[in-house]
């Protein structure tokens, strides 16, 4: 199958790009900027999204689409938060010039505007930024877009994406289990600036992987539908710091203290978030396949921050 992969050198695109890869199908990776690493996948090509394509159009099997704003703190300016939603726009014009390409859209669990109770496919969204609002007005334009051109498409939310994936330079470093291992690394204590009381549902890269280059090998189920990609397991944010703390005071031979915020404003216990994945079909998980667990997750990225400071 021929995959052209918009923000297929970042972070999570590019361990899909891996993926699929090692699964024989023919990759073109799409980013702003090119990377190194990029090329061991595919045909590399440059392409500010923000922009329309220009130049030649080839022909693809199915398009996905992860090339959105990576938080809030890159919508900050209007500029910028127009920018993000123009990316789609874009995107979508492209898709129009391939006839008969599916297109998947990688959105988050974010759009519920909350991480407490059930989250299903079937639970009301909720935007409460302008991050997640980006991404549901994304998911909504795709909807369209397949709707109106008669088209094969799918919207995955992910959950809390967690581990160094395949190349570490485009390691997201402000995310929670990333940040930790980076501070326990770097300044040999993790602040974790709040109760660590909130509750969240860390998946492997790896993993995330694996069930997208399942999704990509079944075309049929792209039927206009949404899936949730998650463990369905929560956690608090204070147990992945202890963890950061155990697996890098072993790597380091010191103690690395957890040092806690503000008290939490209510008594959330692990019971109080459930992410319902549908995994009734095609992509449920294989018997034969061991998902990494997050301890595996966490001692890549603190190996991926000890090369990042020099230390290893």
């Amino acid at each position: 199958m021929r995959v052209l992969i918009i923000g297929g050198l970042g972070y999570v695109g590019s361990s899909i790009a891996a993926e699929l890869n090692s699964r024989g199908h023919e990759l073109v990776l799409v980013g702003r900027r090119p990377t190194e690493f990029g090329s061991t996948f595919g045909e590399v090509h440059v392409w500010d999204a923000t922009k329309e394509w220009t130049g030649s159009t080839p022909n693809f099997d199915a398009v996905l689409h992860l090339a959105s704003s990576n938080g809030d703190y890159s919508l900050d300016l209007l500029e910028t938060y127009l920018d993000n939603l123009a990316v789609t726009r874009n995107i979508l014009k492209l898709c129009q010039q391939i006839p008969n390409s599916a297109i998947l859209y990688v959105s988050t669990l974010q759009v519920y505007g909350r991480w407490t109770g059930e989250l299903s496919v079937d639970t009301p969204v909720s935007p409460t930024s302008d991050y997640s609002f980006s991404h549901w007005v994304a998911e909504e334009h795709v909807k369209m877009f397949a709707r109106d051109c008669n088209r094969k498409s799918l919207v995955v939310r992910l959950s809390n994406v967690i581990g160094a994936g395949v190349d570490q330079s485009v390691i997201r470093w402000s995310t929670v289990p990333a940040d930790f291992c980076l501070q326990a690394v770097k300044q040999r204590f993790i602040d974790v600036r709040s109760s660590g009381q909130e509750l969240r549902d860390f998946i492997p890269v790896s993993e995330v992987s694996r069930q997208i280059g399942d999704l990509v090998e079944n075309l049929n189920y792209w039927t206009g539908r949404t899936k949730l990609i998650a463990t369905g397991q929560s956690v608090t944010i204070g147990s992945v710091a202890e963890a950061v703390s155990q697996r890098a005071q072993d790597l380091l031979g010191e103690p690395i203290p957890v040092n806690y915020g503000r008290k939490s404003r209510s008594n959330l216990d692990e019971s109080e978030l459930r992410v319902i994945c549908n995994t009734s079909d095609v992509h449920q998980l294989r018997a034969e396949y061991s998902v990494p667990s997050l301890v595996d997750s966490i001692d890549d990225l603190l190996k991926a921050a000890l090369r990042k400071i020099g230390s290893l």
